[in-house]
């Protein structure tokens, strides 16, 4: 079956499944501390000589009365454990803090998957003592974590400076990816706002479940240890939100990310990041560097100026870069400033994008989640996939659909679809969708080639949606990095109804621009070929060509992949009609692709393989 939406779909939005990693969360300074028996790490006496990266307070789990937590709607809280809970230990693997031998706190939310009574789950686990940080301006928070991200549960730090009468929010993890592996790391979040020169400070940790979806229940869990509070290093500011783009001003006004660049789609692309002052003193002469290696060379800084205590402020290199050799560009953005810093390990932040021939898409080509449906659409058909503008006129001729080595996907059906914006910019029209595809086993784990039946042209200008579909079985879609909200859609089982996704991350399809097209028969000068007959086929196909003049003829015979799987030698032909046949038995269900070479001329046609 294929489905066909001839009519644009209003923009109805609804939030989802990938979540995302806080970029203000740095691994600064990981300072060891030995726990006492109280399991609270005591203040230095503020006449001490005191100095940048002194402990204030931190707290472990080795007493549990240090610690009070609440219980939740559900009747779920937060447990101090020596040990992972079973559940846990299933869905994230162990808790490996330095100090998890002695207690480490524990949310459980395993326990709420699948669960249809559940509803917005909301606990918290609250440090007891009152901490002192009368004369530190500068504050830093660090703890130990393991978490692994799931539906639209939150983690937070809270962190109060009059002993628990108000709360300041702290989000982490909002950029890591739902469904994918547990993260053991440690967050340091600068506090300074809330807790600089205050005398009674209070810290919490806090689970959120936003939406406690009936469908799918809550997440997998969190867990935390070995909590401190130090003084800020004087000179110590984070590289945050780094941004490079293709499109600004276009219809995203601060352009998209793109990772594979066809030559016909090179626009130039703009760098810019945050950077926050995380230190004690104010950061002078802060900027912002981009060097690329690698197809091209580029190195240019931003302006420079001062970043405030307890301030963020904006970098944009003025000179974009517009790469123009096919290849591999290797980027560092790294942020400096006057002072030498206590540790730079969070001023950097590399990627890589590819000038290619004919490939285009935002993903970084890392898998590292998937999707398969949304809540509430369970058994029914969803597509889903990115937004992309179109920087040269071009067409579309395959889509190139990353799917998950799960082996449940065989024998699945799966297609791909192209949406363009309309010019009210309040809709996506539907263009284009390729033939039905059931999932071979050779498919589970790669890229699946689509080629529609006819090239979509794509103009300069306009923005397209593409995305992959199934109807209702659950094929799992592949997703790599996370990526800006309002930038990844998809459609419910009714294909007028549009969704976008709460924390997305890029889904793994790309846009092949190249025209697919088959025809009766191809001419290029010295040699005609004709559409292999019967195609589809199973066992023979013939496919009839025509020399004008005597030639050496060879045929070669690819799978989507590029993949060379039947080289046939013809010799020296005499001019005149000739007929060759191909074995189907030989080859897997699928599409290929056949190149007769004639001397110095060739022709590239598709056939397909049906078992």
């Amino acid at each position: 079956m294929k489905k066909v939406y001839l009519t644009g779909a209003v923009f109805a939005f609804s939030s989802l499944v990938i979540a995302q990693t806080n970029n203000v969360q740095q691994n600064l300074q990981n300072i060891q501390v030995n726990p006492v028996e109280s399991g609270i790490h005591p203040v230095n006496a503020i006449n001490d000589n005191r100095a940048e990266g002194d402990l204030i307070m931190g707290g472990d789990f080795s007493n549990p009365g240090n610690w009070t937590n609440t219980v939740d709607v559900n009747g779920n809280q937060w447990t101090v454990e020596t040990t992972t809970p079973a559940n846990l230990t299933t869905y994230m693997g162990a808790m490996a803090s330095t100090t998890a031998a002695n207690g480490f706190g524990a949310f459980d939310g395993v326990t709420m998957l699948l669960n249809s009574t559940v509803v917005a789950s909301d606990a918290t686990i609250d440090f007891n003592p009152t901490i002192s940080c009368t004369g530190i301006a500068g504050v830093v928070l660090e703890f130990e974590q393991r978490y692994r991200a799931f539906n639209s549960d939150e983690t937070i730090v809270e962190v109060s400076g009059d002993n628990g009468g108000t709360w300041t929010e702290y989000l982490v993890n909002e950029d890591v990816v739902t469904n994918a592996t547990a993260v053991q790391n440690t967050i340091s979040l600068n506090v300074s706002a809330v807790a600089g020169n205050q005398s009674q400070v209070k810290v919490r940790f806090r689970w959120r479940e936003l939406a406690g979806d009936p469908q799918f229940g809550a997440g997998y869990g969190w867990m935390v240890d070995d909590f401190r509070l130090i003084e800020a290093w004087n000179y110590e500011m984070a590289l945050i939100t780094p941004k490079y783009r293709m499109g600004v001003g276009l219809t995203y006004t601060e352009g998209l990310e793109y990772h594979y660049i066809p030559t016909s789609q090179i626009d130039p692309i703009e760098f810019s990041c945050q950077m926050i002052n995380n230190g004690g003193m104010i950061q002078t002469g802060a900027n912002l560097n981009v060097d690329i290696t690698g197809a091209g060379a580029y190195n240019q800084s931003s302006p420079s100026s001062d970043i405030a205590l307890l301030a963020t402020d904006t970098f944009v290199v003025a000179t974009p870069f517009t790469p123009s050799a096919i290849g591999t560009y290797n980027v560092m953005m790294t942020a400096g400033q006057t002072n030498a810093e206590n540790d730079v390990s969070d001023n950097t932040f590399g990627y890589s994008f590819d000038v290619t021939d004919y490939t285009f898409g935002r993903d970084n080509g890392i898998e590292s989640g998937q999707i398969t449906n949304i809540g509430g659409n369970t058994g029914l058909s969803m597509s889903i996939g990115n937004v992309m503008n179109v920087f040269g006129n071009s067409v579309i001729g395959a889509l190139d659909i990353k799917i998950t080595s799960d082996a449940a996907n065989e024998s699945k059906i799966m297609y791909g679809a192209i949406y363009r914006l309309n010019a009210a910019g309040d809709a996506y029209d539907w263009v284009a969708q390729t033939d039905d595809h059931t999932i071979t086993n050779s498919d589970v784990g790669g890229f699946v080639k689509l080629v529609l039946d006819a090239p979509v042209t794509i103009t300069a200008g306009e923005e397209i949606l593409i995305v992959a579909g199934h109807y209702g079985d659950d094929v799992a879609f592949s997703t790599a990095q996370g990526t800006e909200v309002q930038t990844v859609f998809g459609f419910t089982d009714d294909g007028a109804t549009l969704f976008s996704l709460a924390s997305p991350s890029a889904v793994m399809i790309r846009a092949d621009l190249r025209d697919f097209t088959s025809v009766e028969e191809v001419t290029v000068d010295n040699i005609s070929v004709s559409q292999n007959v019967p195609n589809p086929f199973t066992n023979n196909s013939v496919i009839t060509y025509n020399l004008n003049e005597a030639a050496n003829v060879s045929v070669q015979i690819v799978d989507v992949t590029g993949k060379v799987v039947t080289t046939i030698n013809e010799g020296n032909q005499n001019a005149g009609e000739h007929n060759i046949t191909i074995d189907g038995s030989t080859l897997a269900e699928g599409t290929y692709f056949y190149t007769f070479t004639a001397g110095n001329y060739q022709v590239t046609k598709r056939m397909v393989v049906s078992k």
